[in-house]
This record gives C-alpha cells, sequence and structure tokens, in this order.
C-alpha cells in the first residue's frame, strides 16, 4: 500500500461553512479593535492608540502563524499515517512497480459501477484503498445507462443513485471519458445546484445516453 493509497476523506460542507465563519467573525473583531484604536488616536491620547494597534498586529501575526504551524502538522501527520500504512499494509499495487489497478480494486471498483445490491459492500471494502489513482476503470455510457433505468423502473432508489453518483465523482481511479457521462454524474451529485432528481430527467438522460445528446432540465 503506497502513500497514495490511503483513504481520502470528504471535507463537509459545514465544516467548510464553519470555517469561513469563523474566519469573518476574526476579522471583523479585529477591524473593530483598529478602528477603536483609531479613534483612541484621534480623541488625543495617541501613545494608548499606538499600543493598541502594535497589540492588534502582534495578534494578527501570531494567528497567521498559528495557521501555518496547524497546516504543516497536519500535513506532516498525514505523512506519517501514510508511511505507517506502506510499512504495515502492504498491498500488490505498492510493489508491482506498474500503475495498474491490482485484480481485486478493479473488481471492486467494477461492482460498484454496475449498482447492484452489491455496490454498498464494494465501497465499503474499497476504503482499504486510496481515492487517488495513475490508472482507473473507465465507466461507459452504457453502465451509466443501466444505473438510471435501475432507478426508473424502482430497482434502486433516487436518494441512493445521487449518493452513488457523489462517490463515483470524488474517486481518481474511475475514469469518465465521455462527456455526457461526466455531465450526467455531475447533476446527479449535485441536486443542490443541477436540480432535482426527477423520472422525466432520468428519462431525458437515459435517452442522451442512447442517441448522443444531453436533453434540457
Amino acid at each position: 500500500m503506497t502513500a497514495r493509497d490511503t483513504p481520502r476523506p470528504r471535507v463537509s460542507r459545514w465544516r467548510i461553512v464553519g470555517l469561513v465563519f469563523g474566519a469573518v467573525v476574526v476579522v471583523v473583531t479585529l477591524i473593530g479593535y483598529v478602528r477603536r484604536a483609531i479613534l483612541t488616536i484621534e480623541s488625543g491620547d495617541a501613545a494608548r492608540g499606538i499600543v493598541n494597534l502594535i497589540l492588534l498586529s502582534a495578534v494578527f501575526v501570531v494567528l497567521l502563524a498559528g495557521s501555518v504551524v496547524v497546516a504543516v502538522l497536519i500535513k506532516r501527520s498525514r505523512s506519517r499515517v501514510s508511511q505507517a500504512s506502506v510499512t504495515s499494509q502492504g498491498h500488490p499495487e505498492s510493489h508491482s512497480g506498474t500503475t495498474q489497478l491490482s485484480p481485486e480494486r478493479r473488481a471492486l471498483i467494477e461492482t460498484v459501477l454496475d449498482f447492484t445490491a452489491d455496490h454498498e459492500r464494494a465501497v465499503d471494502e474499497l476504503v482499504r484503498f486510496s481515492w487517488d489513482s495513475d490508472a482507473a476503470v473507465e465507466f461507459t455510457p452504457s453502465m451509466l445507462r443501466a444505473a438510471l433505468l435501475a432507478t426508473v423502473d424502482g430497482t434502486r432508489p433516487a436518494v441512493l443513485l445521487q449518493q452513488w453518483a457523489d462517490y463515483i465523482e470524488l474517486r481518481d481511479d474511475i475514469q469518465m471519458a465521455d462527456a455526457r457521462v461526466r455531465s450526467i454524474i455531475h447533476a446527479l451529485a449535485n441536486p443542490d445546484l443541477e436540480g432535482p432528481i426527477t423520472e422525466l430527467r432520468l428519462r431525458e438522460w437515459i435517452a442522451a445516453l442512447g442517441d448522443g445528446q444531453i436533453g434540457q432540465r
């Protein structure tokens, strides 16, 4: 197992929102203190205002340095985990000297792409492999069309189709050379941005995969 063969966790949207909100709060607070220091200077207490500005500058530098240190520590920690994985969980792909996927990994990916009842088991087993890869399994239009048909006829629920598409979109060991496949998977994985998954849209996509055109929402 190489350093790239460790699972890459998805970053939660809410976590990103929280980080952005926290950064905004810090910036707004600093601006407030700067304005207060300026007002202090304008009121005639220049010495006190200058001291406040110096303290604020020091706090900003400390926060910036702390962010850099934390980022470096996280990167080193991940690197150590990856190296430990290489030592303790050696995998054929890490010793083969080739970019080919191992037969086991390829079989699991193909099971995921089949979107059958076994695809969730395959997803769980793929945790042992990296999300990244120099080699990939081709996700063909016929595979996607079969998944859409299974959803339209009620064999597989739409919510599972969305989760499936979201998972596929994140993996580098799944290749989508066909532009139609990439477009449809993106729409399925991002209903908040691209619109809800409806039966009408599913049927349009099924037709598009058959005639080479992508229907409008």
